[in-house]
C-alpha cells in the first residue's frame, strides 16, 4: 500500500489522502490530526470527520478505508484518540447541548461504520472513550503493545454510550461490563486476548508492515463481492439468525445483476491457476 496520496483533503484536525492503485482502485487514509490534545475529539472535528466518510462512501473505486490519529507532539505519549473532549464537555450546561454533542459523536461512529468498503482501526497510543468507539465501528483493529484501550467515562461522571454498545459484540457482555463500569485500562497484548483487537505488534513500523499485507490481501479481492459481504455481515450483525440467512440469497443472486461479470471474471482467474502445469 503505498500511501503517496492523488488527492488530500484537510479540515478542522482532521484529513484524509486517498491513494490510486495500479487498477484503478482506491485506498482512503483518514486522519484525527488534532496532536496538540492527544487527538481528541471537539464537535467541530467529529462533523468533519462525519462529513469525510459521508464523501468518500460515495466513491465507486474505493477498495479499504484505514483510519488512524496524527503523531502527537507529546512524544511519550502517544495517541490514537484519547476521547472526547473533556474540557468542551465539562462546559455543557443544558440537556439539550449535551444531545447535541453526544450525537456529533454518534455520527461520526455511525458514518464510519456504514462505509461500504472493509475499515482498519490502525492505534498507536492512547484509545480511550469515545476513540475507542471509533475503533470498534471499523472491521479490524490493529495496534501496538504500547497502545492502551479504556472506557473512562463513568470517572469522569458520565455514562459509555453510543457505539459503545458495538463492545459487547466484539468481546463480549461480561468483559464490556468491565471496562464500562470500572474503568479498566488494557494493553495491547491485554486487548489482543479478550478479541478486543486482531492484530499486537511490538513497533509502529512492524504494524503498518501488517497492515499493508492485510491491505493488499483485500484489494486483491473482487471489489463488488467485497462491498455485498460488508453489507451482508453489517445486516448479520444487527438482525436474527433467519433475516441474516435470508439476507445471503439476495446478496447471492445479486452478483448477477449484471449478467455476473465480475463472479466470471474471478472465477475464470481460479480456474485457469488450477490448470496451470506444475513446474
Amino acid at each position: 500500500m503505498k500511501l503517496d496520496s492523488q488527492n488530500e483533503v484537510h479540515s478542522c484536525f482532521q484529513c484524509c489522502t486517498i491513494t490510486t492503485q495500479p487498477d484503478g482502485g482506491e485506498i482512503a487514509k483518514i486522519y484525527i490530526a488534532n496532536e496538540a490534545r492527544l487527538n481528541s475529539l471537539g464537535s467541530d472535528l467529529l462533523q468533519a470527520l462525519t462529513k469525510t466518510c459521508h464523501d468518500i462512501a460515495s466513491r465507486d473505486k474505493l477498495r479499504v478505508v484505514v483510519f488512524t490519529g496524527s503523531r502527537t507532539i507529546h512524544d511519550k505519549v502517544p495517541a490514537f484518540c484519547a476521547g472526547a473532549n473533556i474540557r468542551e464537555m465539562a462546559a455543557l450546561s443544558s440537556q439539550d447541548e449535551a444531545r447535541t454533542f453526544i450525537t456529533a459523536v454518534r455520527d461520526a461512529c455511525q458514518a464510519l461504520r456504514d462505509l461500504p468498503v472493509v475499515t482498519i482501526a490502525r492505534i498507536h497510543g492512547l484509545c480511550f472513550g469515545a476513540g475507542l468507539e471509533l475503533a470498534a465501528s471499523c472491521d479490524f483493529r490493529y495496534a501496538t503493545t504500547d497502545s492502551k484501550f479504556s472506557m473512562p467515562e463513568v470517572v469522569l461522571g458520565i455514562p459509555s454510550v453510543v457505539q459503545a454498545r458495538l463492545l459487547a459484540n466484539i468481546i463480549g457482555w461480561q468483559k464490556t461490563k468491565e471496562l464500562v463500569y470500572m474503568g479498566t485500562h488494557l494493553d495491547g497484548a491485554a486487548a489482543m486476548q479478550c478479541g478486543l483487537i486482531d492484530q499486537v505488534h511490538e513497533l509502529p513500523g512492524e504494524l503498518d508492515a501488517a497492515l499493508d499485507e492485510t491491505v493488499g490481501n483485500l484489494v486483491s479481492q473482487g471489489p463488488q463481492a467485497m462491498r455485498a459481504q460488508k453489507r451482508l455481515v453489517k445486516l448479520w450483525e444487527e438482525s436474527d439468525l433467519q433475516t441474516g440467512v435470508d439476507a445471503g440469497v439476495d446478496s447471492f443472486a445479486s452478483m448477477w445483476e449484471d449478467g455476473g461479470s465480475e463472479p466470471k471474471e474471478y472465477m475464470k482467474r481460479f480456474t485457469e491457476r488450477q490448470r496451470k502445469p506444475k513446474s
